[in-house]
């Protein structure tokens, strides 16, 4: 693979991870949109890690220096573990409180 394509996937491969994040960031609620204004956006977020993954998959098998592979597990993990905790914490607390 040629070095402008490397690099070329390498930047691909971050905007697909900068997506997720932002879409799990406006999705929990972080930016204060509104419940249903909001979760429409954590599925297609979800999605934005599988073509990073494939990337990420791909470059892996280059011998550049670059490697900028994110486990998919945990983005997955903590795609979850956010939601679980932001939608679970209010019913929560007050039985913590109490």
């Amino acid at each position: 693979m040629s070095k402008p394509k490397y690099i070329a996937l390498v930047i691909l491969s971050l905007l697909f991870s900068v997506a997720w994040l932002l879409g799990l960031y406006v999705s929990l609620g972080l930016s204060g949109f509104s419940t249903e204004r909001r979760m429409w956006l954590f599925i297609p977020s979800l999605l934005c890690l599988i073509p990073s993954w494939f990337i990420d998959k791909r470059l892996k098998k280059e011998s550049y220096k670059i490697k900028p592979q994110v486990p998919i597990g945990f983005c997955l993990f903590l795609s979850f573990f956010g939601l679980a905790l932001v939608y679970g914490l209010p019913y929560i607390l007050p039985y913590i409180k109490s």
